[in-house]
């Protein structure tokens, strides 16, 4: 069938890093076949590589709708927000990632990045204090209030009491 064959030419391009041609076939599928994951999943892998993270994060969160326990999928919707600064639904699609795939390196070092600035921040600046403490928690860095592994953790979170307490 055609799709098939536009498929496997897209993903020819794709490998070659031909980015506009991949893009157009993957994007002529979709007219046809709205919907088709491997055609969304290489349109998104393009959009990422062209730094078009507005359309990524879109791409991706229906990769994410079509395919719900697909890892891979969550953690391209995570890089996409992370890269648009939506740090909070960024982490939650990051932890999304390591419920689905606990051992997932890639996803917990961004993660901890993540929790890092979320604490720093101010709110209006995108912070997210309480994010950031869910995420320690849920990678184990922190116990009973104390960040363990990461120094810029441990800082973070001694600021974040100290607001707190004010």
């Amino acid at each position: 069938d055609s799709a098939t064959w536009w498929l496997t030419v897209a993903r020819l391009h794709d490998r070659a890093r031909r980015s506009r041609p991949a893009e157009a076939l993957y994007r002529a599928i979709l007219r046809r076949q709205p919907g088709k994951a491997v055609a969304l999943t290489g349109l998104g892998r393009q959009l990422l590589r062209q730094r078009r993270y507005e359309e990524a994060a879109d791409v991706w969160g229906q990769v994410v709708a079509i395919r719900p326990r697909t890892p891979n999928a969550h953690f391209q919707h995570a890089r996409s927000l992370h890269r648009l600064g939506r740090l909070s639904a960024a982490s939650q699609s990051y932890l999304r990632v390591l419920e689905l795939v606990p051992a997932h390196e890639k996803a917990r070092v961004a993660l901890q990045k993540l929790a890092v600035r979320l604490a720093d921040r101010r709110p209006e600046k995108g912070g997210d204090p309480e994010m950031a403490f869910r995420i320690c928690q849920r990678l184990d860095v922190i116990r009973d209030g104390e960040a363990l592994e990461n120094q810029q953790l441990r800082e973070a979170f001694t600021n974040l009491a100290q607001q707190k307490q004010q």
